[in-house]
């Protein structure tokens, strides 16, 4: 995981074994809150995505208009 140490409960641990990441309450604790992390930066970066879809989009069909016209 990057970021900061508190993110990092491993870092420093006494009790740190090569099995115990499946157990320990603490990285499992800090594995949720990256997921949530990255779950709302996904979401906030598909919101603006959708955004500028839609904005391209109009930009091209009025484009598409102002050369199609007749006069």
């Amino acid at each position: 995981m990057k970021g900061p140490t508190e993110d990092k409960p491993c870092n420093g641990c006494t009790e740190r074994t090569p099995t115990c990441h499946g157990s320990c309450k603490e990285y499992l604790e800090a594995v949720e809150r990256q997921t949530e992390k990255r779950k709302a930066a996904y979401q906030e970066s598909r919101g603006n995505g959708d955004y500028l879809a839609t904005k391209r989009s109009a930009i091209r069909r009025t484009l598409r208009n102002v050369r199609h016209r007749k006069g």
